[in-house]
């Protein structure tokens, strides 16, 4: 822990909420021929474990996050999801060919480009949601604290 992030709790909850999504998606695909947009797996888990950690440090009774603490807490959770998001790519690769196939036939520059801007966009959501959560959290503290 870093005093902005603790980042096995993090991790916990980005993994936990990648495993609910799929299998929120495969019963819905099953169920209802539902799909949910691809979109939502890449934001869904680090707006959950972000807003999660913001709440936490309000909990904690810190105060609200200084505006560099803020992004070396974001930078440090993306580099979670990316150290999450390689090992579960290398586990794919490693245990379905059929996935190799897929990976071989596009470009190395491709698929780098691709993880740079999924993981831009977990920087920006880390960022937005570790603030929100925790100022979410201390006004219902502080709510709570005047009743």
């Amino acid at each position: 822990m870093n005093g902005a992030l603790n980042w096995k709790r993090y991790a916990g909850v980005y993994i936990l909420s990648m495993i609910g999504l799929m299998i929120l998606s495969l019963l819905l695909e099953r169920l209802f021929a539902f799909s949910l947009p691809s979109g939502l797996s890449v934001v869904l888990p680090p707006m959950m474990a972000a807003m999660i950690e913001g709440q936490k440090r309000a909990d904690a009774g810190l105060g609200p996050y200084e505006k560099t603490e803020i992004w070396s807490a974001a930078s440090l959770a993306t580099s979670v999801v990316g150290v999450i998001t390689v090992a579960v790519l290398a586990g794919l690769l490693v245990l379905m060919p059929p996935m190799r196939e897929m990976f071989s036939s596009i470009s190395m520059m491709t698929w780098v480009l691709v993880f740079a801007g999924i993981m831009g966009l977990t920087l920006l959501v880390n960022r937005s949601f570790l603030a929100m959560g925790y100022k979410n959290q201390r006004k219902a503290l502080d709510k709570k604290a005047t009743k």
